[in-house]
């Protein structure tokens, strides 16, 4: 047993001395040190320290203070998954009670370690175990390892690891992680060891050290404990056009800070879906159909006149383009799986999955990744790869559609499963923005037919105003989804009464706003009764503004800006310099990749805030 290894742990820091060195730094043999010699530009911190002749190799160690805590992520949620979610149909609760069930009664835990610096060719994770009893792990959904009390550290070659948060599960749950940390080879020459650390974020903080390779002896170390710039604190109080604008720079800075950077990942070029605070880590890139409401976004925020993002128009195109061409790489073009055509996602861990991941494909989320990202690509760049991928989708689509029930669609189905999970009809309706962009587009009178038949079905579930409780027990964000493809019917088809359902909609939301201008998860039990739901929020944000467009109703007017002023409140200027121009709440809900009691940023509530405020900045109201 290394005696490094008795001195690992997830702590505060503590200095051990002139030295500087932290205990949880990854310490080896106590011997006489000397303090790193490096420098510091930026994010890039270049190592450049003195060894003796005789040392051969040297081996740098890189811990990062988001691992302090190693927080766990598992579906044991707090409630049950019945009262959590009613909205989404019999048949679909009970398939994610089951799955809550299996978490419940696993024997596994799954724990989030994170890499805030650039991943490169020769890096290893370094895991020390707290080893209870013989068992296993897996990373990110590689193979199992087996650990057993003799084997108290693993190394983890740079190619199973990603930026950001990495997916560890054990087996039995009783065995814990110590430490983790980062190891790389020093290149030596003329007795001078050197190497580069690339961090992901200004305000990076941990220790880098040099270790004898062959003794295990300490060398140098150096904790790096600067915090970043100062925060960026808006003095507007008033929703006014300056104050709009200062907050969209902000929510286009943290989107564009959302991509993957990490060239080994399957999700390379995409988007990260979260930003866990406390864990001080980006999460859930492999969730491609959620990457179009930044790439609308982004288009609409690079035609936007009169407006300095910061960022230039060209670049910010070039950003959405780069978006939807990542997610075109998970697309299923296999003509044999039974999801051809559809989206595939890595997402949600659970501890009772193969490796700790629920994985699958998304027919609906998908058809609304072609209306909201791949279909304004297209009418963006003129790209028919854009198009084409669309009119897969469509036919995986249409092939399914045939065996709707007047309740039910089929959503998804698993990775490894011919068995289709099923959505209720209202939680499908995102498909229709992705027929109604096609038909838009194209004329062919075959997306016309699918849009109509699309539409037919949600209407025919639609609850009779004599009883609007279904509505009351469907999520405020899939009655957003609902009132978003109606909208878009109604741009296509004036003369039909889409409009006049979204108003009905609409009516029913607008009375159930929160006096701050937020909503609820859902409706039912009224104002206060369950949390306010930030994604909502900045989805109803946007359809009031384009329903006060739609309608001139002032009211709706009013009731958007008073949402954008919510969404603009939760705007996060703290200290923490990832998480800056995110709004910030609650991320714990179900079939999410998140601790149930985590606070951070989702990204999808950002994309929708910011498409919120292109909308208002486009009114005349606020256009001087």
């Amino acid at each position: 047993m290394k005696a490094a290894l008795t001195l690992l742990c997830v702590q505060s820091v503590v200095l051990s001395g002139a030295a500087g060195v932290p205990e949880w730094a990854g310490g080896g043999v106590a011997v006489e040190t000397s303090q790193l010699g490096f420098s510091r530009m930026g994010r890039s911190f270049l190592i450049e320290h003195p060894v003796s002749a005789d040392i051969e190799e040297v081996e740098v160690r890189i811990v990062s203070r988001a691992n302090d805590t190693i927080a766990e992520y598992d579906e044991v949620a707090l409630y049950e998954w019945g009262a959590r979610a009613p909205h989404s149909g019999m048949a679909f609760d009970a398939q994610r009670g089951m799955k809550h069930q299996l978490d419940a009664g696993s024997q596994r835990k799954v724990q989030v370690l994170v890499v805030d610096v650039a991943i490169v060719e020769g890096m290893e994770a370094v895991l020390a175990f707290d080893v209870e009893e013989p068992g296993g792990y897996c990373i990110n959904g590689d193979r199992w390892r087996i650990v057993d009390p003799n084997q108290i550290e693993a190394r983890i070659p740079a190619s199973e690891i990603e930026h950001w948060g990495n997916a560890l599960v054990l087996n039995p749950q009783s065995n814990s992680i110590q430490s983790f940390y980062l190891a790389g080879n020093a290149r030596i020459k003329d007795s001078k060891a050197s190497y580069r650390v690339e961090t992901l974020r200004d305000d990076w903080r941990g220790s880098l050290s040099l270790y004898d390779a062959s003794t295990d002896e300490l060398i140098a170390s150096a904790l790096i404990s600067r915090g970043s710039a100062a925060a960026r604190v808006p003095a507007e109080t008033s929703l006014t056009r300056e104050a709009m604008v200062r907050s969209l720079v902000g929510a286009t800075e943290y989107l564009l800070g959302c991509k993957n950077l990490d060239a080994t990942s399957p999700s390379y070029g995409g988007y990260y879906s979260y930003y866990d605070l406390s864990a001080k880590t980006r999460l859930g890139s492999g969730r491609p159909c959620a990457w179009g409401g930044a790439v609308s976004f982004l288009i609409e925020a690079s035609r936007l006149p009169g407006v300095e993002l910061g960022v230039s128009r060209v670049e910010l195109k070039a950003a959405a383009v780069d978006l939807g061409m990542a997610s075109l790489r998970h697309q299923i073009r296999d003509p044999e799986h039974p999801a051809c055509g559809i989206v595939s996602r890595k997402a949600n861990w659970h501890a009772s999955r193969d490796n700790g991941f629920d994985t699958g494909k998304a027919l609906a989320d998908s058809m609304h990744l072609v209306g909201v990202g791949w279909m304004p690509l297209f009418q963006a760049t003129a790209n028919e790869g854009f198009l084409e991928a669309s009119e897969r989708v469509v036919e995986a689509s249409a092939a399914l559609s045939a065996w709707h029930s007047k309740e039910k669609a089929f959503q998804g189905v698993a990775q490894r499963e011919t068995s289709w999970d099923e959505a209720s009809i209202l939680a499908s309706s995102n498909k229709i923005v992705g027929l109604a962009e096609l038909y838009s587009e194209t004329g062919q009178g075959g997306y016309k037919e699918g849009l109509e038949r699309e539409l037919e079905v949600l209407l025919d579930a639609f609850p009779s105003e004599d009883d609007p409780a279904p509505w009351m027990r469907t999520s405020v964000e899939t009655l957003g989804n609902c009132v978003d493809g109606l909208l878009r019917a109604h741009s296509l088809f004036p003369e039909r009464d889409y409009l006049q359902r979204s108003v009905r909609v609409a009516e029913l939301v607008l009375a159930f706003q929160a006096a701050d201008g937020a909503w609820p998860e859902r409706l039912e039990g009224g104002n206060g009764a369950v949390a306010a739901e930030d994604r909502a929020t900045a989805m109803w944000a946007y359809l009031f503004m384009k329903l006060y467009k739609a309608t001139g109703d002032r009211r709706y007017l009013d009731t958007g800006s008073k949402a954008i002023e919510r969404c603009r409140g939760q705007q996060n200027y703290g200290e923490d310099a990832v998480a800056r121009g995110g709004i910030v709440g609650p991320l714990g809900k179900p079939g999410t990749d998140s601790r149930h009691d985590a606070i951070g940023v989702d990204t999808e509530t950002v994309s929708y805030y910011g498409k919120a405020l292109l909308e208002a900045l486009s009114l005349d109201e606020w256009r001087h």
